[in-house]
């Protein structure tokens, strides 16, 4: 009896751990089943955020590629024609992007009592005696007309792509009258932005082009400077870009004759070159400023070239270049750009000489005894 009941004592416990053990398999292979089952409903969550987002974006580009029209640009013409009759053209030409379509389009002037028949504008509209001066902004893709504006009485000078006139976003046409009167245009639309008119008689030049300074005024925006000469002497006005008037008085320059001009960018300056058939003449954008304003400038962004203040005679003005040429006459003056600043070509009755602005020594020079102009 006693060693049934140690056997069955012995049994007992082995029993109870074979349960637990089970049990505790049972609950493992649950959990796991569980874990399973969350992890397939989180893959399924997942494959169902997949295909919703492709969906939506083959929604958008199906949007964007057949429902919502995209804007058309009109097709370049090889070859147009644009015919004004009854109209007398004026010499100038401006090429610029009037209603950006990355296309250059052609501005100019032409005399007549109406416009083309695109526009039905008179000269009475701007209050303008007739005949007036038109300003035309024509596409450069097809030839259609952009706009007209009855602009001035006649033109003497246009000048297209000046920034900031009359406070404008876009660019604007300069329209110089030979009353020396100044009209300010929208490149944009031809809107009228300001006029100007002051009347300096007869018997002088205008010197062109015209030159943007550095807010002299103080408004905000940048100014003109104008030059025009009578005989030997040559005036200085400086024109407020914004309204177009008078920004102090007016500066008078003595030269030995008639005088031409060229501007040059020389780093952080800005230089002013006058000739004549014989002599050369420097200014400093500070020295002009201050002649048309008759008090001292000083233009913040402006620092003066130190080798080019010890070649101008500060009493005359003379400029110590003609040293550098074989023959001291002076045809012609033009600007050469540079890498930093800019080189000066001086062309005389023999010779075209390139001369660096950085040490004044000849770049090279070409035989041009032949030359017309």
């Amino acid at each position: 009896m006693m060693d049934n009941k140690d056997s069955e004592a012995e049994i007992h416990p082995l029993k109870t751990e074979d349960v637990k053990a089970q049990e505790n398999h049972e609950h493992f292979v649950e959990r796991r089943i569980v874990k399973s089952s969350g992890l397939s409903r989180l893959s399924r969550w997942r494959t169902a955020a997949f295909f919703i987002s492709l969906f939506l974006c083959l929604v958008i580009v199906f949007a964007f590629s057949f429902i919502i029209p995209c804007p058309e640009r009109p097709v370049s013409e090889r070859t147009w024609f644009q015919y004004y009759n009854s109209a007398v053209p004026y010499p100038f030409l401006a090429i610029d992007d009037v209603n950006e379509d990355k296309v250059q389009d052609v501005l100019f002037a032409f005399k007549s009592s109406n416009g083309s028949g695109s526009f039905n504008m008179s000269c009475l509209d701007e209050g303008l005696p007739s005949p007036c001066a038109f300003i035309a902004a024509v596409s450069g893709t097809n030839g259609s007309v952009l706009w007209e504006s009855p602009a001035a009485q006649d033109v003497q000078w246009l000048q297209c792509g000046i920034q900031q006139l009359g406070m404008a976003a876009a660019p604007g046409c300069l329209v110089v009258e030979k009353s020396l009167s100044l009209t300010a245009l929208d490149l944009r639309t031809g809107e009228v932005l300001w006029r100007q008119s002051r009347d300096f008689g007869a018997n002088y030049s205008l010197l062109t082009p015209l030159s943007v300074i550095p807010d002299v005024d103080e408004d905000g925006v940048q100014d003109l400077i104008i030059f025009i000469t009578k005989g030997a002497q040559v005036k200085v006005f400086i024109h407020s870009g914004k309204t177009g008037q008078q920004v102090g008085s007016t500066g008078s320059l003595s030269m030995d004759g008639s005088a031409r001009y060229v501007r040059l960018h020389l780093r952080s300056s800005s230089y002013f070159l006058f000739y004549t058939e014989k002599s050369l003449y420097a200014y400093s954008l500070n020295d002009l400023c201050s002649a048309a304003i008759g008090r001292e400038v000083k233009l913040s962004d402006f620092q003066p070239d130190s080798l080019w203040e010890k070649h101008i005679d500060h009493a005359t003005h003379h400029f110590e270049l003609l040293s550098l040429l074989r023959f001291g006459d002076i045809h012609y003056l033009a600007r050469v750009p540079g890498h930093s600043r800019d080189n000066i070509l001086v062309v005389n009755s023999e010779m075209a000489t390139l001369i660096n602005t950085k040490d004044l020594h000849t770049m090279w020079t070409l035989n041009v005894s032949r030359l017309l102009r």
